[in-house]
This record gives structure tokens, C-alpha cells and sequence, in this order.
């Protein structure tokens, strides 16, 4: 790995999402009998990666954010195969996003480009709702 990996646990399933030396997202998930790899990157059609990936379970679906080569946050959504979608409204950013998730909305926060700390929430991610954050 070229990060660290993080894990999330939404119910049967255990999964550990980092970003690899090529430049792809990738997820090592736990079935309860064995652990299966996934490149996300590839196959979601997804820009290289930059940093560090964060994972959730939101609004029933799996979700990975990330900060691409672009240094725009882009996620990663599973719904019956993984799915891109660029988080354009958080515009460029600086460091590598956070994800939680809370009553069925997932919550992104990252300091964009200008120094400026941004939350996004969505329960759909091509929907999100953005705040500047004080400080």
C-alpha cells in the first residue's frame, strides 16, 4: 500500500479500502468465509488516486472518497458494479477527504485549494449539499 489503509465494518461484511503503488483505489473485502480484492479504480473507470481513500456505508450502499491526481475529491459508489461520480462542487482541494456517515447521509470534509475547510453531505452523491466550515 502506498497509504494507509482504513476499514468499515456495515453489518456481514468487513472491508478494507487503500490506495495501492499504481495509483488505484483497492478494497479487500471479508465475506465471513474468505477475503476477495477489488481494483475500485479500475473498475470504476476512475481517475488515479492521490492519497489516502476513506470508506462508508451510506444511505445503503458502499461509498470511497478520495483526492484524485486532478486534486479534485472524487467518490466511488457501489450499486450493483462501482460507479464514479467527481465531487465538482468541493472544487479543488488540499488534503485527503474524510467520510462518515450519520442517519443515512454521508458526511465529506477536506481543506480545499484555498485553505478553506468544506463539509459536503449527500445521501446521493451526484446531490450534495456543501458549508464552509469556520477556522
Amino acid at each position: 500500500a502506498a497509504a494507509d489503509p482504513i476499514g468499515y465494518a456495515p453489518g456481514d461484511h468487513e472491508h478494507v479500502v487503500y490506495l495501492g503503488v499504481d495509483g488505484h483505489i483497492h478494497e479487500l473485502c471479508f465475506d465471513a468465509i474468505e477475503w476477495h480484492h477489488s481494483d475500485l479504480t479500475a473498475s470504476a473507470a476512475a481517475p488515479a488516486a492521490a492519497g489516502r481513500p476513506a470508506g462508508a456505508y451510506v444511505a445503503g450502499r458502499h461509498c470511497v472518497v478520495f483526492r484524485g491526481v486532478d486534486g479534485k475529491a472524487h467518490c466511488l459508489r457501489l450499486r450493483r458494479d462501482w460507479r464514479h461520480i467527481l465531487l465538482a462542487d468541493l472544487g479543488a482541494i488540499s488534503e485527503d477527504p474524510q467520510l462518515g456517515t450519520s442517519g443515512g447521509e454521508g458526511a465529506v470534509s477536506c481543506r480545499g485549494a484555498d485553505g478553506q475547510r468544506r463539509w459536503a453531505r449527500f445521501s446521493d452523491p451526484k446531490v450534495i449539499v456543501i458549508a464552509d466550515l469556520p477556522g
